[in-house]
């Protein structure tokens, strides 16, 4: 096996994502007894931080950086343990029909589903196609709400962030 880093690392995310978070924020909804949370379509997942979007809810993921933890050279085994910053990010839409109170709602859902699929329940990066363990260990780092941005035609975008830390342990 080669080392390979963060390769891979948005697009398993948001495998994880898509097999999981439909499921998590009904369950929310059905807690909260309030009006069913929208689903992000399957093409509204990005494996990058992108700068513009135009169909919400929308998923973005974006590795910031990594940093190698533990290096285990050649007579050890080669292995290389690294920690590696990811920002998990969800993205909404409020038009002039809906109501701030309506965005804060899916704000904080969203924020909810986000970390009880990565951070509790999914840590190894598991997914139901591929139950190998993918990562040692996702933690979080924080939850972030906001900022809010008026795009063009009266429509207001707000975002969710759950930075995590996942840890990988790489052999060659």
């Amino acid at each position: 096996m080669s080392i390979r880093i963060a390769s891979g690392l948005p697009e398993r995310i948001i495998q994880v994502l898509k097999d999981f978070l439909p499921a998590e924020l009904d369950l929310i909804d059905a807690e909260e007894w309030g009006e069913a949370t929208p689903d992000v379509a399957v093409a509204d997942y990005h494996p990058w931080d992108r700068p513009l979007i135009t169909k919400f809810p929308a998923i973005t993921v974006a590795v910031l950086r990594a940093r190698p933890l533990e290096t285990h050279p050649q007579p050890f085994g080669s292995e290389v343990h690294w920690s590696i910053d990811v920002d998990v990010s969800a993205h909404f839409s409020v038009t002039q029909d809906d109501t701030w109170q309506r965005m804060q709602v899916h704000c904080f859902r969203y924020g909810a589903g986000l970390f009880r699929v990565l951070c509790i329940q999914k840590v190894l990066l598991e997914t139901s196609g591929d139950p190998n363990l993918w990562a040692h260990d996702v933690r979080c780092r924080d939850l972030r709400f906001g900022p809010e941005t008026a795009q063009a035609g009266g429509t207001v975008t707000r975002t969710v962030t759950l930075g995590i830390e996942v840890t990988k342990i790489e052999t060659r």
